[in-house]
């Protein structure tokens, strides 16, 4: 049995410049392994708490540090428990969950390494017991589809748009297969932008088109059907095998109302091949609105829970078996451990909702999230567009383990 000698994390820079903290956990065998740690800009009230990098570099290299030397990097669960009863508050506000995950995952990456696997066959592992089945054998792996971030608005953009994301699903086909459909649409996207005179050139948090849909004469809402009509058009003319995706991220919208918000997206799914919607509605107060849209498009799309359900399976068992949600979001950084994410993916699981892992808007190059989605079968995975070298490593790993 391996044994942990030292934890000891630092401050590096992470997208656009943005500090953060890398993680790295070495093992009596002069083995090491790291994490560099994401974190969002549009955040729910629900997620674990994000500490300041000097705070965060202090509480791994001192109380993290002592508190889990001599541990087996292969003991996931009994390394998370530990950091969870030394944080002691709910969101992990006294350690901070960029810390606790920064360590969770750099030991995970550990024990990967300790065995002489890919990290997502480890990831596999834990998870497969998680739920109670045989680990796959080598060969069996299940590919996501890509949620691509081809137009922003929101707070990840300066623009008129309301909704934070309007994505494209490629709707079947390998990974490569699926990268090629969402690189032809692009293509097309980027001639209809000069066709109709948008904003050229201008790019949101996550890589995707983020200028202004030129139209006065619409409201808010109207602007929004205007883009996915002309998504739906370049979609028709060109025969491209896509489904659209929205996550409205309604936490941000100013003046929300959910009653006109509902209606306009039955409206939208009416028109429109319309297969996901994540977060549309706030993430406390709305809970009889998911109901009713939830009723209302009758499985037609996945009705999604992030700001909602942040990943963590407390908040998930609350709208357990309540006709809300019919899929989550998975985002590490919004809990703070690989535990609690195993734990939510298997209730996740339980319920029949699918499961889509995704980046944050502050990103890094860390790979790992495309690891974590194969080893836990994941249904979709979002990293945003092609145009940031912190998105393309994510994607770049998915080619690798297609290969």
């Amino acid at each position: 049995m391996a044994k942990i000698t030292k934890i000891f994390a630092e401050k590096v820079l992470g997208f656009r410049g943005q500090e953060t903290i890398e993680v790295t956990v070495y093992d009596d065998r002069d083995l090491s392994a790291n994490l560099r740690v994401p974190f969002g800009k549009s955040e729910g009230s629900f997620e674990a708490a994000y500490r300041a990098p000097d705070h965060a570099v202090a509480a791994c290299n001192t109380v993290l540090n002592d508190l889990l030397r001599g541990m087996d990097p292969q003991d996931q669960e009994g390394i998370d428990r530990k950091m969870i009863e030394a944080d002691g508050t709910e969101q992990k506000e006294k350690l901070g969950g960029n810390s606790i995950l920064g360590v969770s995952v750099a030991a995970s990456r550990l024990a990967a390494l300790e065995q002489n696997i890919p990290l997502f066959r480890h990831f596999s592992g834990i998870f497969s017991l998680k739920i109670g089945q045989k680990p796959k054998e080598s060969g069996k792996i299940q590919f996501p589809r890509l949620l691509y971030n081809l137009v922003e608005g929101g707070v990840h953009a300066k623009n008129n748009l309301i909704f934070q994301e309007h994505l494209i699903i490629p709707q079947a086909g390998s990974l490569a297969t699926q990268i090629e459909t969402i690189k032809s649409f692009s293509n097309s996207l980027n001639r209809e932008i000069v066709r109709q005179g948008w904003d050229a050139g201008v790019w949101g948090s996550e890589g995707g088109w983020a200028g202004n849909v030129l139209d006065d004469a619409h409201d808010a809402l109207g602007v929004e059907e205007e883009i996915f009509d002309a998504l739906n058009t370049l979609r028709s003319q060109n025969a491209f095998a896509v489904e659209f995706g929205l996550d409205s991220a309604a936490n941000n919208i100013t003046s929300f109302e959910p009653a006109r918000f509902c209606e306009f997206y039955g409206s939208l799914a009416r028109k429109f091949p319309i297969a996901y919607l994540e977060d549309p509605f706030r993430e406390s107060g709305d809970e009889l609105w998911y109901a009713k849209l939830f009723g209302a498009v009758d499985g037609r799309m996945r009705i999604t829970g992030d700001d909602l359900t942040v990943s963590n399976p407390r908040k998930m068992q609350e709208f357990a078996g309540k006709n809300m949600i019919n899929a989550v979001i998975i985002k590490p950084d919004q809990v703070g451990t690989l535990t609690e994410v195993f734990a939510a993916v298997a209730l996740a699981r339980e319920q029949g909702w699918a499961v889509a892992v995704s980046h944050r808007s502050q990103e890094t190059t860390d790979d790992y999230l495309a690891d974590l989605a194969i080893g836990m079968g994941a249904d979709f995975v979002k990293f945003g567009a092609f145009t940031q070298g912190e998105r393309l490593a994510k994607y770049n790993r998915l080619l690798e383990i297609e290969e």
